[in-house]
């Protein structure tokens, strides 16, 4: 990976009680000296390689010694990796999109977005689980969707509470308070409306505005998923970029694939 001028991200996944301490600051302490030990290695391979910091920390259930990826500590070791990568000044991707649910249900619900809130709030710079279920052993194209719906959510509460002389709104509330009463017709409201005040939800029924027996989030999000799958259309690549992409393969086909023969 490192010749090849990828970024490298290590990966060691440590799952506590099994492969690392049982305790957090174990685990912790364990998967930094293992990320720390690859980008060394990757250095030494090509000094001055893109590198990154990745965090997979997860608990195993002691009834079954099975990883539980919808345990609360895979976000809170999100959170806490996204911190100690920030201090050596790199970009942290941590498993955050995650639960242990086998159905799209409460369990889902609850474990997907408190494993993805916390290391969001810590400021990680990359959550992957995009689209996955069962500890990552399964996916689905709805839950997709509803993750795009959970990044959104979190995108908005991240962004916090933008504070000076224009969304105080003195003015605005100067003039309607002692008018008509209603911000609804102004053009304050219109203008903050279009930058984001408030989040406008894409799937998430609002009180009245979705009827009633359509079957709830996971059905809009699956009639979601196959509208896209049906309408989506990928701009094609550059000619020349295509070309490129045609002799990279080529070549690798040649160089990998006689490799191999050669061996066996």
């Amino acid at each position: 990976v490192v010749e090849s001028g990828s970024p490298f991200y290590p990966l060691p996944a440590p799952s506590m009680g099994a492969t690392s301490p049982i305790t957090m600051a174990g685990a912790l302490a364990q998967q930094h000296a293992e990320v720390l030990a690859s980008l060394v290695i990757a250095t030494a391979v090509r000094p001055g390689a893109p590198v990154g910091y990745s965090s997979r920390i997860n608990p195993i259930d002691l009834r079954t010694a099975v990883s539980s990826w919808g345990g609360p500590e895979v976000g809170m070791s999100g959170a806490c990796a996204a911190q100690l990568a920030h201090r050596l000044g790199l970009p942290c991707d941590s498993y955050g999109l995650s639960t242990s649910a086998t159905r799209l249900d409460a369990q889902f619900a609850y474990e997907r977005f408190a494993n993805a809130f916390v290391p969001a709030l810590a400021g990680v710079d990359i959550l992957s689980g995009v689209g996955t279920t069962d500890s990552g052993m399964a996916g689905a194209f709805e839950i997709a969707v509803i993750d795009d719906e959970i990044i959104s959510l979190l995108k908005h509460v991240i962004r916090g509470c933008e504070v000076d002389d224009d969304t105080l709104a003195f003015d605005v509330m100067r003039d309607v308070i002692l008018g008509d009463g209603v911000f609804l017709g102004e053009a304050h409201t219109v203008a903050h409306l279009r930058k984001g005040a408030l989040w406008m939800p894409g799937i998430s029924a609002r009180g009245g505005a979705v009827e009633s027996g359509d079957g709830g989030a996971v059905a809009r999000a699956k009639s979601r998923a196959e509208h896209i799958l049906e309408t989506h259309r990928v701009d094609p690549l550059p000619d020349d970029v295509s070309r490129q992409l045609d002799q990279i393969m080529d070549r690798a086909r040649r160089e990998l694939v006689g490799r191999q023969g050669r061996r066996l």
